[in-house]
């Protein structure tokens, strides 16, 4: 006898369970592709809006029309104005760059150009090309190029094409040869000016030198110098004892004092006027205190759970500061603008991701603070810091877990949360 071929109708149950079933799936299948689709488009929609090229503590930007070429990098990177508050940082290939004439050969590898593009001036990344150098501009279209490779400071005028050695080659009655023949014979390395340094009112230049130890022939630490750029005079103004930690003003250097053995003697800072020639001790520290407090010069951090408090290690009257944060963590930095008239302090808050960074803006002259609120909290973004652009405004550059983007916006239009939040 065969099979029936008859097939069992389903009960209402099962057709029930079936449709349950299959919806489940196809719910989870457009999650999955809104998920997909979304991780592309997300980015895309953040990035509209994004202003590339205001990486905090990455790119100095300055207003250097200059570029040093070394046959490896064919490229150079501008931070393009838009306009509207937008700027864009763009590569363009060497070969779409109308370079001037050539200024000096100063080696095999190392060419520097007078240049613009499309008959405009761009601001450019010095930092992100290839050999160790800086360049800062003294005045006009005259710049200071420091070549560490070389170990050589040249002044260019891009107008007269001149080039000339900014530094002396005698000091103290000795050339510069006498002292490197005594530096190889004490076998030491003869630094005659490293880490050149314009003072912001381009009127002096500070360096560091070992030179007063090896023309005694006794040792090889670095003093810190000066040079005039208008008489011409270079003199020793610390010894190696000093560190300078901030430029503040048109010619103050804040200066650290740290003493050969640290358990018997504070260390102290100390702000010294360029042009007056005038020292001014601000705070003495001792070095466990110092060792133990939170850095981001000139300011000192230190915090309980409620209170972060601050520090002017360049104020001469010591003014302090107390933000009241409840909740407070940790502590990151403290980001000036130009004139150092307001900072903006970064800290992790409890109960909240530790990737996330909230953020307090103080204004210097009224002692008030603000703090901070983005909308991208509420999105889920991860803030990582948030500092002062070229102009005064504001950049934040924020985290999606998978790409960083740089956001651009005024002083005037950020938004205050309360502390808690």
């Amino acid at each position: 006898m065969s099979k029936s071929n008859t097939k069992t109708p389903m009960s209402k149950k099962d057709k029930r369970d079936t449709i349950i079933i299959l919806s489940i799936f196809a719910v989870a299948f457009i999650a999955a592709v809104f998920a997909i689709v979304f991780s592309f488009i997300k980015p895309m929609i953040q990035k509209s809006d994004a202003i590339e090229g205001l990486y905090a503590n990455s790119h100095y930007y300055t207003e250097d029309v200059i570029y040093i070429a070394d046959g490896n990098k064919m490229e150079v990177e501008i931070l393009e104005d838009k306009g509207n508050g937008k700027k864009e940082e763009i590569t363009i290939p060497l070969e779409k760059i109308n370079l001037g004439k050539q200024v000096e050969n100063f080696d095999l590898e190392s060419i520097i150009y007078y240049f613009n593009y499309n008959n405009k001036k761009y601001v450019i990344d010095v930092e992100g090309n290839q050999l160790p150098y800086s360049v800062s501009r003294i005045k006009d279209n005259k710049f200071m190029i420091s070549m560490a490779s070389l170990n050589r400071v040249f002044a260019i005028d891009m107008d007269t094409q001149k080039v000339e050695e900014i530094f002396s080659d005698t000091f103290a009655g000795m050339t510069k040869a006498e002292f490197e023949k005594r530096a190889s014979i004490n076998k030491l390395n003869l630094m005659w000016a490293n880490l050149p340094t314009l003072t912001n009112d381009k009127n002096y230049i500070l360096f560091l030198t070992n030179r007063m130890g090896i023309g005694a022939g006794t040792n090889d630490k670095k003093d810190i110098f000066i040079k005039d750029l208008q008489s011409g005079e270079e003199k020793m103004i610390f010894d190696h004892h000093y560190t300078p930690v901030s430029f503040l003003g048109e010619n103050d250097i804040l200066f650290l004092y740290t003493p050969d053995n640290p358990d018997q003697m504070e260390s102290k800072f100390v702000l010294y006027n360029v042009s007056q020639n005038k020292t001014t001790e601000t705070i003495s520290l001792s070095t466990e205190v110092l060792k133990n407090t939170a850095t981001s010069f000139p300011y000192l951090i230190s915090k309980n759970e409620k209170k972060i408090n601050i520090k002017n290690a360049a104020d001469p009257k010591n003014q302090n500061i107390s933000l009241d944060i409840p909740g407070v963590s940790r502590v990151y930095t403290v980001h000036s603008n130009k004139d150092n008239t307001k900072s903006i302090v970064s800290y992790n808050l409890l109960g909240n991701p530790t990737t996330t960074k909230f953020f307090t803006m103080i204004d210097w002259e009224t002692m008030e603070y603000k703090h901070l609120y983005f909308d991208h909290y509420a999105k889920g973004l991860l803030l990582k810091s948030c500092y002062f652009t070229n102009d005064g405004n504001i950049g934040v550059n924020i985290s999606d877990g998978a790409n960083n983007y740089n956001y651009y916006t005024t002083v005037d239009s950020l938004k205050e949360r309360t502390s808690e939040k």
